[in-house]
This record gives C-alpha cells, structure tokens and sequence, in this order.
C-alpha cells in the first residue's frame, strides 16, 4: 500500500499534463500512486498520459465522458479505489516542487487536513502568494462565509481515512461556488478534523484565466521553463525569498492605503475612505483596527445596519480581541439594541484576558436599565477577580446603587 494516492484532475489541458505528471515523478518521496482522473478530455490528453503509463505502473487513468459539471463525482469515484494513506492534488498545469510529498508527510502525520503556501506565478512571471492560517478560527470561518480560500487544488492533502469519513466527499458545486472552495467547506463543517498550515513553499500554480489567449505551445513552455528553474539546488531559497518580497510589498502598499484612507477623511471624502478600508479587509481580514475604522465611518453616514453587520463580522474574526467586544457592545447600546449589547458586555467578562473595564462596562449597562441587582452582582464578581483595583462601596455610591443587605451580596 503506497504512503500516497495522488490525484490529477483533467479536462481540456492537454500538453501541460506531461510536465504535471513530471513534477511528481520526480518527487523525493516515490511512494505513491497516481490516478489522472479525465472529465471529458481530449484525444491528445489521452496519449500523453498512456506514454507515461507506459514508463511508470504507478500512473492510473482514469477516461470519463464530460460531466454536466466539472467532474467532481469522477474525483470521488477514483478515490473509491485509492490504497494511499493520504491524498494529495496537483491542478493539471501546475508544479510542484521535489520536496512536496515529503512536506505533506510531515504535517499529515498528527493532522486530518493540511495545505502548504499557496504561491503564483503571473503571466509576466512575478511571484505571488496568499497567506493564513487553519489554526485560526477567523480564517476558517471567512472560507465558510465566502468564496475565497488559503489555497488552490495544487497545495491540499488529506487522510484518506478522514475523507471517508466525510458526509458526502466530492461532490457538484452550487452555481457561483469554485469545485475546491466547496469541498474545503465539508471539511471546515466537520468539528473534529484537525487543520495544518504548513509555511513552506512546495508547488507553483500558473492560473488559467489570465492565459486564456495563450497558444498550448506557450503554455507548454513556461511550464517548461519553470520545471527546469524549480530543480535548481537554488531555487527554493530563491523562491521562498520572493514570497516574503511579495508580502512585505502587499503590507506597504496597505499602509499607503491608509495614509491616503487618513487624508481622505481629513478632507471628509468620506465615502472614498470607506471604499478604500473595503479594500483593504476584502484582502486582509486580520486587522481589528481597519474593520473599527469603517465601522466609525458608516456611523459618521448614518449607515448604522452596515456598521452593525461588520462588527459582526469582525467579531467572528477576532474572537479574543477585547476592544471588538467593548465597541461593538456601545454601538450596539447607544442604537437601542440593549439585550444585543448586554449579551456582548457579557461575553467579553469571560474572556481569558479580560479587564476589570469590561465588568464596569457591563454594570453601566444594566444600571442605565434598570438592573441595579444585576449590576450589584456583576461589580461583586468582577471585585472578586480584580481586588486589587476594584472598591466595590466606592462603586456602589458612584452609581447611586442602594447598598446590599449581607445575604443580598
């Protein structure tokens, strides 16, 4: 039984195939099978992978007729029969590196799911790369809510014993949802699977749309070139290098972003400031500070239903982050949401890292409703847990609160 199945899906590629298949034949790890599963394709995709089949026993093809959608259900048939502990992608015209599979050995060894950097290259040949992190659950909820994930086909693996255990596995995407996006979703939905980002760069992916007009002749030759420059002693720490150019790139250009976002809301333009911090958290969602920024500014317009919906969102992304509660929970109290706000003010006081503020806050809250006993009961506790800071008599008469009797407190 190989330490590997590996899976390549195809449709109308062709003549990039080879130089995927290539890129696994020449893996350090040569323990694996290789089933390239067809949804349709062509004559020539046929040849090509019957050559190498011809050279290798491990290769499998798998030819299917065009599925209505994008041959989803081929994928999960071919896994029927795969014998490998774990399972990995590679995207019919991208690369991976030498050392992949052993990478993805290392990191599926103690998890269920695991995905390494997924780094680009664009058409005139910069590098690029998206970042997060599974062990985030901000970053886990955002691929839940929208189509966007950390990474392509190409970067994924899996335990096939954890697939198996999937309600459904491969299966047809809804209209407007990307095939990969909606599978990575079955497994974010599953609250036992353990989640991996491993920080290395182990594959390229070359993406489709943008050479849309290219011949097969010029994609076969980029992909030729990038297989010869990827098995250069040298190029992982080269390439690895321009990632971490990309990025320190990407956050410069954020920060101009704001420099301008500051000016724009000096001089007032307040809805291209908004357009801007848009931007920047559709890219980065990371940032407390930009989503409290828009926040302030759809405040400023009276978009308070806007305001509210993304300190929600906020508030599913940075979970352990103080100041979204204290803010969201004002906001929320001064639109008259009460029970909303109190259930914030709440939540922050159980929070591992919360202050004594937090208490105070909640307390105000409940006074200004009438809920003296309630207050009492929350500056008690939150006396108990800071009694180097609170004086609960002094607080009491700050709020005008009538003293409790002995059994009261």
């Amino acid at each position: 039984m190989p330490q590997f199945t590996i899976l390549i899906p195809t449709f109308d590629h062709q003549d990039t195939i080879e130089w995927a298949i290539r890129s696994v034949l020449d893996q350090r790890n040569q323990d694996f099978e290789l089933f390239v599963v067809g949804d349709g394709a062509p004559q020539r995709t046929t040849e090509i992978v019957n050559r190498l089949m011809c050279r290798d026993a491990r290769i499998r093809y798998f030819a299917n007729p065009k599925d209505p959608a994008q041959g989803e259900i081929y994928r999960h048939h071919a896994l029927a029969e795969a014998k490998g502990e774990y399972v990995c992608y590679l995207s019919d015209d991208d690369l991976w590196l030498p050392e992949h599979l052993d990478v993805m050995a290392e990191g599926l060894a103690d998890s269920d799911f695991v995905h390494t950097i997924h780094t680009g290259v664009s058409p005139e040949g910069e590098i690029y790369a998206l970042s997060g992190d599974y062990a985030q659950v901000s970053w886990r909820k955002r691929i839940q809510a929208k189509n966007y994930t950390l990474h392509g086909l190409s970067f994924a693996g899996h335990k096939l014993a954890s697939y198996h255990e999937l309600p459904y596995g491969w299966r047809p995407r809804p209209l407007g949802t990307p095939c990969d996006v909606h599978m990575w979703r079955q497994w974010l939905a599953q609250p036992d699977v353990k989640f991996r980002t491993v920080s290395r760069v182990t594959g390229l992916h070359f993406d489709a749309p943008p050479r849309r007009d290219w011949s097969v002749e010029r994609r076969v030759d980029e992909l030729c070139a990038w297989f010869g420059r990827s098995r250069e002693s040298s190029f992982a720490s080269w390439l690895g290098q321009q990632v971490l150019a990309f990025h320190q790139r990407h956050s410069r250009r954020e920060e101009q972003i704001l420099e301008l976002v500051d000016v724009c809301s000096e001089a007032g333009a307040l809805a291209k400031a908004a357009e801007l911090l848009e931007e920047i958290i559709e890219c980065n969602q990371r940032e407390w500070r930009h989503f409290k920024s828009l926040a302030d500014i759809y405040l400023t317009q009276g978009r308070v239903s806007r305001a509210l919906a993304l300190l929600d969102q906020a508030l599913c992304l940075f979970p352990a982050v103080r100041h979204v509660y204290s803010f969201y929970g004002e906001v929320l109290f001064t639109h008259g949401r009460h029970q909303q706000a109190l259930s914030i003010f709440e939540r922050a006081t159980e929070l591992p890292n919360t202050d004594y503020d937090d208490f105070l806050r909640l307390a105000k809250a409940q006074i200004e409703l009438g809920a003296d006993h309630d207050a009492i009961a929350v500056l008690s506790i939150g006396g108990r847990k800071f009694p180097e800071i609170a004086d609960f008599a002094d607080l009491l008469s700050r709020y005008q609160i009538n003293s409790p009797d002995e059994d009261g407190l």
